[in-house]
């Protein structure tokens, strides 16, 4: 090869770094496909119903409609009175109630103050505080009053002996308890026993080695633990091809913003609905590529696991069913219970429809 050659073969890489430079700088590769993409929504799909309309969703003899809503990070569980109690997350913690057949009948505010670790937790059907000595039943029975707990060994008076024999009975018998560091280099651990609430004084270098928790529903993650069976993906229209950009500039990453198409089975009744779904641009090294193909009938493994934007709740001990969605759901994290909207599905029956006509 020539210098010419050479140096011709230089120039035209370089031409090319600039070229490819200012072609992903200045976002035209995004641009671009948005340009070259240009797919309609099939006819078939033109009817289904969009999730974000407020008025209630019918389909056959089922009802659904907003149960509840939050930006914020939302924890649920049922209670042993077969209530749905939902922790709404954020600068100040609520807890909402809702009875067995989808009322909203309660809520009411954790109390924390971080400076002085004195702080309000959900164990089993308790609100508790060991660092005040106190619980409440408000869970059980709406009583948001605070119920001193009996305390034992404040003054530190206990040999070591009698205190851990207390403590492994704890960890045997008692269906609740849960210890916390608190201060002045003390620890405790509040158990339930006998219908009430304990509070055993210890000390960290008695207690260093434990990290006791039982019965703690503060941190479960969702009812909605296990893929749904009963909701189908069909179709994904891709609508716009996105480039964002790291807080420095230096990354990109791309995905496409679109809705996606389902349906959902509750008894012999079909949901036909749609989504505002977001999916990353992974690659053909991942199983969404296929999803960008828009008909996904044959990838719905790949839609749930990957980005779980839907989520289902059945429970026998409730007389209405729940969905749920998260239509910034597309990432590899999944499913996150932020900015989250639950719809309760009942079935129509005649007192439904009685109501109606009142």
């Amino acid at each position: 090869m020539s210098n010419n050659q050479i140096m011709l073969l230089i120039a035209g890489i370089i031409l090319l770094t600039i070229i490819n430079f200012i072609f992903h700088a200045f976002d035209y590769d995004a641009s671009l496909k948005n340009q070259m993409h240009d797919v309609k929504l099939p006819e078939s799909y033109k009817n289904y119903q969009p999730l974000e309309k407020t008025e209630k969703i019918k389909f056959g003899n089922q009802e659904m409609e907003v149960l509840f809503e939050s930006d914020k990070e939302l924890i649920h569980f049922i209670s042993s009175n077969n209530e749905v109690i939902i922790k709404e997350g954020g600068s100040i913690h609520t807890l909402h109630k809702i009875n067995r057949v989808g009322e909203l009948v309660d809520k009411t505010i954790l109390f924390r103050d971080f400076s002085t670790k004195s702080q309000e937790f959900v164990c089993g059907d308790y609100i508790i505080n060991s660092y005040g000595a106190y619980y409440k039943n408000w869970i059980l029975d709406g009583d948001s009053s605070e119920i001193p707990m009996i305390v034992h060994n404040k003054d530190n008076t206990w040999t070591h002996n009698e205190k851990y024999k207390l403590l492994n009975f704890v960890l045997k018998h008692c269906s609740y308890y849960d210890y916390q560091n608190a201060l002045e280099n003390t620890s405790t651990i509040a158990y339930f026993y006998e219908d009430k609430w304990q509070l055993l004084y210890v000390y960290i270098k008695d207690s260093y080695k434990y990290f006791l928790r039982k019965g703690k529903l503060e941190y479960d993650t969702s009812l909605f633990s296990n893929p749904p069976n009963n909701i189908k993906p069909v179709y994904y229209q891709r609508e716009e091809y996105v480039k964002s950009r790291s807080s420095n500039g230096n990354n990109a990453s791309y995905s496409w913003s679109g809705r996606l198409y389902a349906t959902l089975l509750v008894d012999e009744d079909v949901l036909n609905f749609s989504m505002a779904l977001s999916i990353p641009d992974l690659g053909t090294g991942s199983g969404l590529y296929k999803i960008h193909k828009e008909d996904i009938r044959n990838t719905k493994e790949s839609v749930y696991e990957q980005i779980k934007p839907y989520v289902y709740c059945a429970d026998a001990r409730l007389e209405f069913k729940m969905f749920s969605y998260n239509s910034n759901a597309g990432n590899k994290y999944g499913f996150t219970n932020i900015g989250q909207k639950i719809y309760k599905i009942k079935k129509i029956t005649n007192d439904t429809i009685s109501q109606k006509t009142v």
